[in-house]
């Protein structure tokens, strides 16, 4: 794709209104050059951040014997792992 195609410029236009939407919100916003890299970025960042643990619908209320041991193996299991 030429950097001045129609599409390319449609790509920037969306990017931009991404970037200002996102900002009206005080989200961070990173620009990557690919898949590849918004992917590794994410990985780093969750483990940066702790922030990957996902929970299991309905770990966050009372549950029997049972559920809780379920919910707790899934706590411990990791949702990403970097290459």
């Amino acid at each position: 794709m030429h950097p001045s195609s129609p599409a390319t410029a449609q790509k920037q236009a969306v990017a931009r209104q991404f970037r200002a939407a996102a900002e009206k919100v005080s989200a961070v916003v990173s620009e990557v050059a690919g898949l590849e890299q918004a992917l590794a970025y994410t990985v780093a960042l969750c483990v940066r951040k702790e922030a990957c643990e996902l929970l299991a619908a309905g770990c966050g209320e009372p549950l029997s014997p049972a559920a809780e041991t379920l919910c707790c193996s899934r706590k411990s299991n990791p949702k990403a792992r970097s290459g």
